[in-house]
């Protein structure tokens, strides 16, 4: 009878612990749900719940704490010098109790977590003072992306033509357009002017032919090619910002096209190199930039 009992107690006992288990495993779940949308409270909340449960923690709840811990922290580094140091022992902890246990991922992103942590100053004072030097920083930066983001914005390739004016403003202004009004208003390449677009009746944009490239026949793909990258590094190191690259090969035409685009608030510039064989001794070259800024329509 004594054996019975014992036996239904151990039998009770493993079957709470089993509940709790699930229950616990339940918390951790939706804990990394929370993790992977960012929120990183109800991340600690839950696996608070979970370590409540089981009375203690684990490998995979302490691994997810300092994962947590660590985002809040990269958030806002600044006000945040207790969970730092927090999480900086929580992590050194685990790189210690579970350095032969772990998986190899999770040992290699808390090892990294803690190198991050590291970084900061151990004593507040210097921590304000880093932290100083970190807004500075910041700032100088913030500063120079603006500087940037104005040169891209102002540039103009033909500066002598004014862009944002209407159609009429623009034929008064520039007097020598009016022999080309033709060729302006169809939107055609031009071999003498940039060709301008409109919207709204306003002039937002201009693509045109580069000269020292323009119609290179008899040349070769590699003095087109040479030629181009010239302008990418130029366009580059002014805008101070890498296109994205765009290629196609239309093979009906023997013809291979490259563009360069970079593109910010509203505003597209392009570098284009285009060649094509016409006939086994002929080769046709061309480099073509263009221009389109819809700020300048409104």
């Amino acid at each position: 009878m004594k054996k019975h009992f014992i036996i239904l107690v151990f039998l009770i006992q493993s079957g709470f612990a089993y509940c709790q288990n699930n229950l616990a495993n339940a918390k951790f779940e939706d804990a990394q749900e929370a993790y992977a949308v960012h929120d990183y409270k109800l991340v600690l909340s839950k696996l608070k719940e979970a370590k409540t449960i089981l009375k203690t923690s684990s490998e995979k709840i302490m691994h997810l704490q300092v994962m947590a811990q660590t985002q809040m922290v990269k958030m806002d580094p600044g006000s945040n010098f207790e969970l730092i140091q927090a999480t900086k022992n929580l992590a050194g902890k685990y790189l210690k109790d579970y350095e032969k246990t772990a998986s190899a991922l999770n040992f290699k992103e808390v090892y990294k977590a803690e190198s991050y942590l590291s970084d900061f100053a151990v004593s507040k004072e210097e921590f304000q003072k880093q932290f100083q030097v970190l807004e500075t920083k910041k700032q100088e930066q913030a500063e120079k992306l603006k500087e940037n983001e104005n040169v891209f914005m102002d540039y103009n390739y033909f500066p002598e033509y004014t862009l944002g004016l209407t159609v009429e403003e623009m034929l008064k202004k520039h007097k020598n357009l009016k022999k080309y009004k033709e060729v302006l208003m169809q939107r055609k390449f031009s071999y003498y002017t940039p060709t301008f677009t409109f919207k709204n009746n306003k002039v937002d944009g201009y693509s045109a032919f580069l000269d020292n490239t323009n119609g290179v026949y008899g040349g070769s793909v590699e003095r087109t090619d040479a030629e181009c990258e010239k302008y990418l590094k130029y366009f580059t190191k002014k805008f101070m910002f890498a296109p994205e690259e765009k290629t196609e090969y239309i093979k009906e035409y023997s013809l291979a096209s490259t563009t360069y685009i970079w593109k910010k608030n509203n505003k597209t510039f392009m570098l284009n190199k285009t060649h094509s064989v016409m006939d086994r001794d002929v080769y046709m070259g061309h480099i073509t930039i263009g221009s389109t800024d819809e700020n300048l329509s409104k």
